[in-house]
């Protein structure tokens, strides 16, 4: 219970996010730049995501690496990133982060960082709890989803369904920002309720 009570508590996530605002400095410009391309703070960046996304899971389709390959090529990138970002050799490519709101941005995505890891937490406890209190139905619940899980992985190739996942994850973040999904849904619901068939009068029987 003490544990449950220190996730609660808004101070100690305060402390979290400031210690993370403190060890993330670094990274700072290019971690705001990421957010303003996921969050499609310009009209072409889901464009680029979804067509960087598409050529990076292409090339991995046709040259096929193995997983150690792919496992090197990823670290090789993160430290080569790192690097460029401490001594400061990417900082000319990002200078909208050197506004003046630039600091608050970072702020609240460190806010956001540490608000998801408790999210990720109070889910795991739920379920923790769940399979505590009814380990029958945890059972099945799991069983079935697993065994889905594992049919759909033998019916569709591991690379589309990585790729129609990571696809989603980039999107959904821009999507729920700029509130297309309401749009979309207003749309549709518009659509039908002006349905062409309400519109064509019925024929009289004679």
């Amino acid at each position: 219970m003490d544990d449950i009570d220190n996730d609660n508590d808004p101070q100690i996530a305060e402390l979290e996010a400031l210690d993370l605002y403190i060890a993330a400095q670094p990274y700072k410009k290019i971690l705001c730049a990421i957010e303003n391309v996921i969050l499609w703070k310009k009209h072409y960046h889901p464009f680029l995501l979804i067509g960087t996304t598409t050529s990076l899971f292409l090339l991995v389709w046709l040259l096929d690496p193995s997983l150690i390959t792919l496992f090197s090529v990823g670290g090789i990138l993160w430290v080569a990133v790192d690097i460029c970002t401490r001594i400061q050799v990417l900082a000319p490519y990002f200078k909208d982060s050197n506004q003046p709101n630039s600091d608050a941005q970072f702020r609240e995505i460190c806010v956001n960082v540490v608000s998801y890891r408790y999210l990720m937490k109070h889910i795991w406890k739920q379920l923790s709890e769940k399979r505590r209190k009814e380990p029958n139905r945890h059972f099945i619940y799991c069983f079935a989803f697993f065994f889905s899980l594992a049919w759909i992985g033998c019916r569709v190739h591991n690379l589309v369904l990585l790729y129609v996942l990571m696809s989603t994850i980039l999107m959904l973040p821009g999507l729920k920002h700029n509130e297309c999904t309401k749009m979309y849904y207003e749309a549709i619901l518009h659509f039908l309720s002006h349905w062409p068939w309400k519109r064509i009068p019925k024929q009289k029987s004679t």
